[in-house]
Order: structure tokens, then sequence, then C-alpha cells
């Protein structure tokens, strides 16, 4: 059983977990198993049973995808305090859709799908906060296929930024390589460069090495809405 206050308390601050009771959270962790994954290691292929989901206590983990040509996809980058692979315990899906290994020296806790669903049979409260937060999260994966189906590479990339910075407050790093981003934004790593360079050129972004900060947040919802074109300072 797993007991580190620490990462209890973290996990709460989730969806999944933040309207359950000390009761509650102490069942699922009876079954759950901590994972520590160095740099690059696997931690389930693609077609393997989904008998559970994890929770990132620490470090980024990578999903992706094999095509038939044998090209990655990567699907998303899910860092500290995100789940990943819980939609598959309400559908009739038993394999997971895509891969997923550590793009940095991570840790993962594993819970099991049935204990979590005999948590929610138990109590309809629980059923319907979820679902709430569920629906949430599906309207914003909606918008992230609209995003990736009708928008250009530029698009893809300002609404991406606008996002990412929202969270981080005008400023974040680029974690992980850029190629990584480029895969899961559906454009080449070149034209990602590219994009970079030009929102840096027009001074809407600066970008020193790794760190990206914003410099024109107005500028950049322009673009989101078409309002303007791209053009240097």
């Amino acid at each position: 059983m797993i007991s580190d206050d620490s990462l209890i308390q973290s996990m709460c601050q989730h969806h999944l977990f933040s309207g359950l009771d000390s009761k509650q959270i102490s069942n699922l962790m009876t079954n759950a198993h901590r994972v520590s994954l160095d740099a690059g290691s696997v931690l389930f292929h693609q077609g393997d049973v989904s008998d559970r989901f994890y929770f990132v206590a620490q470090g980024k983990v990578r999903l992706y995808r094999i095509a038939p040509s044998g090209h990655e996809k990567v699907v998303d980058i899910v860092r500290d305090g995100q789940c990943f692979g819980e939609a598959l315990m309400f559908s009739e899906q038993r394999h997971f859709p895509v891969s997923a290994d550590a793009l940095s020296n991570s840790v993962v806790i594993g819970f099991e799908n049935h204990a979590f669903m005999t948590l929610l049979k138990n109590d309809s409260h629980l059923c319907f906060a979820l679902m709430t937060q569920m629906s949430q999260r599906l309207h914003s994966q909606l918008n992230e296929i609209e995003n990736l189906s009708l928008q250009n590479a530029l698009h893809r990339l300002v609404n991406f930024l606008l996002r990412e910075l929202e969270v981080s407050g005008g400023s974040m790093v680029l974690d992980v390589p850029k190629r990584l981003i480029a895969s899961q934004l559906a454009i080449q790593p070149e034209t990602l460069s590219r994009l970079l360079r030009k929102l840096s050129d027009a001074e809407i972004i600066q970008v020193d090495q790794k760190n990206l900060t914003l410099l024109d947040k107005s500028r950049l919802y322009d673009l989101a809405t078409d309002n303007q074109p791209l053009r240097s300072a």
C-alpha cells in the first residue's frame, strides 16, 4: 500500500481523486503500484491490456502511436499531476491505443481500473462529480481536434502557446525536444523552428535557448483569431 502523504495530497488536486474521502483514497491506494522509469523506459506498448490507469507523480511521459508506415505520432505529453489511460475504464476497449515511455526520469502510480470503478458504483455523488469534470475535458479535447483538423500550422502553434503560457503565467520552458512538440501539433520540426523564429522576429515572443517568454499577448490572440497577419515589428 502507498501511504506517501505528499503524493496523496498532489493526487487530490486532480479531478479523478478530488471527490474521494480519506477512506476511499485508502482503499484505492491498497492495490496501487509505484513505477520508477528511467528516461527512455517504456511503461506499456500500443496493444497491451489496459487494466489500469496512471498518475504522473514526477517527470514527463510521452504517449504516442506507431503508424503502419512505422512513423511515430505523439498524441500527448503528460506531466506532473496529470493522469492518462483513465478514459479506457469507461469504454469496451481493453487494450491501450497508444504506447507510453518516459521523457525524463519519472515516477508514475498505477491504479487498477476495477478498484476505481468499484468506488464509482458505490457512490453516485462521486459519479456525477466525475462526469462534470470529464465533460469539461471532452470539450477541451474537441477544441484540440478542431485545432488539428481545421487550422494551419501557425494557428496550431499559436493556440498551443496560448494554452501553455496561460498556465505558466507568461513564460515557459521548452522542456521536451522540439520534434516531439512538432509531432504533437502535426507539423514538421523545421516548420516549428521557422514559425518560432517568425514569432520572435515579430517581437511577439522571445526565445532564449529553451526559455520562451510572451512579449505581446494581444497580437498572439489576434493571430489565433485571424485578425492580423504575422509580420515583423
